[in-house]
């Protein structure tokens, strides 16, 4: 009980908060690669063309 009440909290919540902040760069990391290459594909994925319905919708001022 006396090791408890000379404990620092402080000092426990900045080494806690320490590890969260390496994970969190860790997985980023780890992630940031296959992240670009998500978004990168589905930008290049979109249809560049439109629909007869599209073309007619921006022909008569309806959108």
């Amino acid at each position: 009980m006396a090791v408890k009440a000379r404990a620092d909290p402080n000092e426990s919540l900045k080494v806690t908060t320490a590890k969260e902040i390496e994970k969190v760069v860790s997985d980023y990391d780890s992630n940031k690669a296959r992240c670009i290459e998500f978004v990168v594909g589905k930008v290049l994925d979109v249809a560049t063309s439109l629909s007869s319905t599209q073309k007619q919708a921006l022909q008569t001022n309806t959108v």
